[in-house]
């Protein structure tokens, strides 16, 4: 069986497209449902009348679901976002630190060796 290598990426923009489709696909339903609740408003069948309610409810609820999953969705991202800025400027500032530490070092070594080196040539004379 072959599977399929993607990157993180590349999963988190299908995972996103993905959701989005899938809230588009909601919204339209409960846009078709809204529509056919208003085409059947003339219908006096008992019946009509609490399949035409209950679903009412339903569309209600199903707004109410779909906006509390966008914002939701909203937040995570924001949250992650911030996470990730966060983590960057946090390891951009000790990555700074880290190689102007080891450019010291290397630079010490290298006025050490120098140093050693004339004053052999020096003694040497």
């Amino acid at each position: 069986m072959a599977t399929k290598c993607v990157s993180a990426k590349e999963d988190a923009v299908m995972n996103e497209v993905t959701t989005e489709k899938l809230l588009s696909a909601v919204q339209v339903l409960i846009d078709d449902a809204e529509q056919l609740i208003r085409a059947t408003a003339g219908e006096a069948s008992q019946r009509v009348a609490e399949v035409r309610q209950r679903l009412a409810l339903n569309v209600e609820e199903s707004k109410e679901a779909l906006a509390r999953c966008r914002r939701e969705l909203l937040e995570q991202a924001e949250q992650a976002k911030s996470r990730t800025i966060d983590f960057f400027q946090e390891e951009s500032w000790s990555r700074l630190v880290l190689a102007a530490v080891f450019g010291t070092l290397i630079g010490l070594a290298l006025r050490i060796k120098k140093h050693s080196d004339s004053e052999s040539n020096y003694n040497n004379m």
